[in-house]
């Protein structure tokens, strides 16, 4: 790895960079196949839901070095607790040159600032990977347990306040059954329920 090498936030600039090694390579931390991975059209409108703030829940961590774009992974705030690590994706042409190391590094510090365990499931051959930077394997589950935050200590550059995404989830609940009794009282469906 260069000396160059840094891990910031997704930005507009990075989504055709992305979705070419999503693409290309992303099976993701659970191994999923390519039949199974969204389209492009619904990955690029992911995206910029999480460039624009849209997904209170979800970050994605870039890893470039001299603005050459090396990888990427998806994090995502589960609980209380823990994050998540639904994608760790470096080309294959810059692997086994430490910006995997880089990166996983980099989100178990932030975890540790953020008093938050790291979750992920992996089928590839990447979990002897996560085991050798402290994630405990049981079957295709790993985990990382962090340190505990501590008041007075800043938060890292992805924290996610879960009782705001707690309140933003039961607002879109709220609103997603509102709109279906709206549904079940309109002119549609009364012409729906004829028809059977």
């Amino acid at each position: 790895m260069k000396e160059n090498a840094l891990i910031r936030k997704i930005e507009e600039r990075d989504k055709g960079n992305y979705l070419n090694l999503f693409q290309q390579e992303s099976f993701g931390c659970t191994g999923i196949n390519s039949n199974m991975k969204p389209s492009l059209w619904e990955e690029e409108e992911f995206i910029t839901r999480v460039i624009n703030q849209q997904e209170l829940a979800v970050n994605i961590l870039i890893v470039e070095d001299n603005q050459e774009f090396i990888g990427y992974a998806t994090i995502t705030r589960e609980n209380e607790k823990s994050y998540h690590i639904g994608e760790f994706v470096i080309s294959k042409e810059k692997r086994m040159q430490g910006y995997g190391n880089y990166l996983i590094e980099t989100i178990k510090d932030y975890a540790n600032q953020d008093g938050c365990n790291i979750l992920l499931e992996c089928f590839s051959n990447a979990q002897n990977f996560f085991v050798s930077h402290q994630f405990e394997q049981n079957g295709i589950h790993f985990e990382y347990q962090s340190k505990k935050h501590q008041k007075g200590r800043n938060y890292s550059p992805i924290y996610m306040d879960y009782k705001i995404i707690e309140e933003e989830r039961k607002k879109q609940e709220q609103e997603a059954q509102e709109q279906y009794k709206r549904f079940l009282k309109s002119p549609l469906c009364k012409s729906i329920f004829d028809m059977l």
